[in-house]
């Protein structure tokens, strides 16, 4: 899982402007910018696999950090194992991300290449992308 989510995240700072962010849970995450307009993609690897993750607190707690980051688009990646068991949790975490406004126009199985020096490894994996357009909202007073 750390091999996969590590490949993913240095995919992912390979683009122009890219920031990753390795944090213990979400709301360590440190961001030392004003919240902005700026678009943001989220990897969520095998978190739904254990079973002591509840996905609506999940999904509560990104919430949160993605108002913390500001009102930009975002997309989510999400990947877990194709099997059943691991995927348990997925409907109740589709329904709490679409209660905060995200789409998913994309889930399916998927194959994934992992380059390793040993050799290529072809691995399948359950994918979900989830996509939320900018919040355009004016608060007026105090809040």
């Amino acid at each position: 899982m750390r091999d996969l989510g590590e490949h993913l995240a240095a995919a992912a700072s390979q683009l122009n402007g890219v920031r990753r962010r390795w944090a213990r849970d979400l709301e360590s995450v440190e961001w030392d910018r004003a919240p902005g307009w700026r678009p943001v993609f989220v990897i969520v690897s095998y978190l739904l696999a254990s079973p002591t993750v509840d996905p609506a607190q999940l999904v509560a707690s990104l919430d949160k950090l993605l108002a913390r980051l500001g009102n930009g688009r975002v997309t989510m990646l999400y990947t877990n194992s194709p099997k059943a068991r691991p995927n348990r949790n997925f409907p109740a975490f589709e329904q709490a991300m679409r209660q905060v406004g995200f789409e998913m126009p994309a889930d399916g199985i998927g194959r994934f290449l992992i380059e390793r020096s040993s050799g290529d490894h072809i691995r399948q994996v359950r994918q979900a992308v989830f996509h939320r357009n900018r919040r355009n909202r004016l608060q007026l007073g105090g809040g």
